[in-house]
């Protein structure tokens, strides 16, 4: 079975992000850390280091400034040097565009970046890694563990000149901390490490070890787990990719809906007309709702298999459900017709400067379609390239 990689970020709608979660958002986390636990939207190396320079610099300064804010500004500046210097990955083309205050207090004032940086796809794992201590996942009480601090060891020199810029001086050039730079051999061999051993390893370690070739090429509708992966994660990865394709499937059929109303102008459409618009797309659905039905569903509330019935229902109970759930690009207008929803019409133009943080870090190359499990990949080149540079 030929499975394609699908990412779930935003567009550039002006007023309305086209998130379309279709309320599965709880189902999909719980099998992107089933298939790679406590990786968050980590994929490549730096963001751990931005991260942890904003928890080392709140308590430096002496928490004048809380570490979410002092991470924010810290990527926030690293992300103007790399716009100027056309850099890979970076971020904010829009939000920094024309930026001519990048003092530390500018940039770490609230809307000063973008509402997705980075740094939220290091919150989990900065605790689920051993680089943190704290109560929960929530990044201002954080502080440095010594895994954490040893990983600066090697960015001294970046340390010396973020602490002179936020108690006063200019920004100077923070080139180490391009997105697209490589972490310190040291580090990244750290970091290496931690994805390993520390914690709930066992899983991140089993697919680290796996060739990414062996992935790509495993038969996905086979129970039987590639060699050196345990059957009780072939089976979660196997149900997460099953609900993301359920999940796309539904979305194509609703961009259908949405081309229809707006190529016709119309106000709404009744749930028959939108069915019968669709028709294709729903067949499609179903199939892939009985295979989801066929998967075992681990989620909170067996929310797959709550959303797969849904979806081997009547056509018309489909699309009433559809825009029920979705509510963005279509919606279930009071007079039961379904129509536009805030972001419907606004067709994707481009990447936004903001990422779904379960959605994909680099162009997608490797199955499952589970992002994490992309994005481990991702990471485990990064890192290579990291030690293989020094």
């Amino acid at each position: 079975m030929s499975v394609q990689w699908g990412t779930f970020a935003p567009d550039s709608a002006p007023s309305y992000r086209r998130l379309q979660t279709l309320g599965l958002t709880v189902a999909i986390r719980h099998y992107n850390d089933r298939s790679v636990p406590g990786l968050g939207g980590l994929s490549f190396g730096m963001p751990i280091a931005w991260s942890l320079l904003g928890v080392w610099l709140a308590e430096e300064i002496g928490n004048q400034v809380r570490p979410l804010s002092c991470a924010n500004a810290i990527e926030a500046a690293v992300m103007v040097q790399a716009l100027k210097e056309r850099r890979k990955r970076a971020r904010g083309h829009r939000k920094l565009a024309g930026v001519s205050d990048t003092s530390f207090k500018a940039l770490s004032g609230r809307g000063a970046y973008v509402t997705q940086p980075y740094r939220m796809g290091t919150v989990e794992p900065l605790l689920r890694l051993g680089l943190v201590v704290g109560a929960s996942q929530r990044f201002n009480l954080y502080r440095l563990a010594p895994p954490g601090e040893r990983i600066l060891q090697n960015l001294k020199a970046e340390q010396n000149k973020l602490r002179a810029w936020a108690t006063g001086s200019s920004l100077t050039p923070i080139g180490r901390l391009a997105p697209d730079a490589p972490l310190p051999a040291a580090s990244a061999k750290l970091l290496e490490r931690q994805l390993r051993d520390y914690g709930d390893a066992h899983r991140r370690r089993a697919l680290l070890d796996l060739p990414e070739e062996v992935l790509r090429e495993a038969n996905m509708t086979s129970a039987e787990p590639p060699t050196g992966i345990e059957q009780a994660h072939w089976n979660d990865m196997r149900s997460g990719v099953a609900l993301i394709q359920l999940r796309k499937a539904a979305l194509d059929a609703i961009a259908v809906i949405e081309e229809q109303l707006t190529s016709s102008g119309r106000a709404g459409l009744t749930v028959h007309q939108a069915a019968e618009a669709a028709g294709s797309k729903l067949e499609q659905t179903a199939v892939l709702a009985s295979t989801m039905l066929a998967r075992d569903d681990t989620s909170p509330g067996q929310l797959a298999h709550e959303f797969a019935r849904v979806c081997r229902s009547s056509a018309e109970v489909v699309i009433a459900e559809l825009a029920r759930r979705d509510g963005t690009v279509i919606r279930l207008l009071p007079n039961g017709q379904v129509g536009l929803g805030p972001a419907g019409g606004q067709l994707a133009t481009g990447m936004d400067d903001e990422a779904d943080q379960e959605g994909l870090g680099e162009t997608a190359t490797v199955i499952p379609e589970l992002p994490r499990i992309h994005n481990l990949y991702a990471l485990k080149r990064d890192l290579q390239l990291s030690m293989a540079d020094h």
